[in-house]
């Protein structure tokens, strides 16, 4: 039953077959084709081992493309309240810190109501006195 089914399989062949007296079986032949199927098992096997161990490649840098300072505008009335007390801390994607940020920043005082008492300016030595009453 296996002879049959292994000659019905060798019948099928997209191929025409040689004549048996033009075939040459030499050992060298053989050896060549052991050879080259060794080879092919060998890299088929590499290649699925590499295919299938993933390599993972963890690197860590500071990204120094990011712009040195982004411009932030603000306009906060806190009613009364010493600017003595008013300070502004900023913290930036990478986690660094700013603390007590004076610079550029101007308070100025203003009344009960909201209405500003003088014009904003910036005041030297973090000197904001600038509480309403």
């Amino acid at each position: 039953m296996a002879s049959q089914i292994l000659n019905r399989f060798k019948q099928f062949d997209a191929y025409a077959k040689t004549l048996e007296d033009f075939r040459v079986k030499t050992a060298s032949g053989a050896f060549i084709t052991i050879l080259g199927g060794t080879v092919m098992i060998l890299l088929i096997i590499s290649e699925l081992h590499t295919y299938m161990s993933p390599n993972i490649s963890e690197e860590l840098f500071v990204d120094t493309s990011r712009g040195h300072k982004i411009r932030i505008n603000f306009d906060i009335i806190v009613p009364r309240i010493s600017c003595n007390y008013l300070v502004l801390d900023a913290m930036d994607s990478s986690g660094e810190q700013h603390l007590q940020i004076d610079h550029n920043i101007f308070k100025r005082r203003l009344d009960l109501d909201g209405n500003p008492i003088e014009e904003a300016k910036k005041r030297r030595n973090n000197d904001f006195n600038c509480s309403s009453k």
